[in-house]
């Protein structure tokens, strides 16, 4: 029984790969953790956003955070920004061609876990930034020229809580 118990754990760990090294990643670090935010294949072909975590002397662990998965080859997350949110975990943006827009979501940094993503805009930007302005959450939002769309800026001043959008 163990050993059937270790195979389903090493199944499901091994499941996860990178889906293309010319696809959109970040990677970021606090104290002895470091992370990375980067398009994955899940089981069945899914190619989704995942935030891997790896803390020193502890084993790696993966929240997906998009869930329009899409089959196709590609890179399906042109741009993707992350910020440390104070000590509760992080703040993650990415735009999403596979389903379209901007997506917000906050990833809890003891559990592992990830807020719903939150979509601020239905277009799919080519660059997104985030930052703390002001003591305001700021995520900036840049589209393809051939879109003719201006910047979007949007502000959170409850951690990611709720958005709004301001002229930048």
């Amino acid at each position: 029984m163990k050993s059937t118990a270790l195979f389903l754990i090493l199944l499901v760990t091994t499941s996860l790969v990178w889906a293309d090294a010319q696809c959109a990643s970040v990677s970021a670090s606090a104290g002895d953790a470091q992370i990375q935010v980067a398009q994955s294949v899940f089981d069945g072909g899914l190619q989704e956003l995942a935030i891997i975590h790896q803390a020193a002397g502890s084993n790696q662990k993966i929240t997906r955070l998009s869930f329009a998965g899409s089959k196709q080859a590609g890179c399906h997350f042109p741009a993707i920004a992350v910020l440390k949110g104070g000590d509760w975990g992080w703040h993650v943006v990415w735009a999403s061609s596979g389903n379209q827009g901007v997506f917000y979501a906050r990833v809890d940094g003891e559990a592992w876990v990830s807020s719903l993503p939150k979509k601020l805009s239905p277009d799919v930007a080519e660059l997104v930034t985030l930052k703390v302005v002001q003591g305001k959450l700021t995520i900036t939002a840049k589209y393809p020229a051939n879109l003719n769309l201006a910047e979007q800026q949007f502000v959170s001043e409850d951690e990611g809580r709720s958005w709004d959008s301001v002229s930048p």
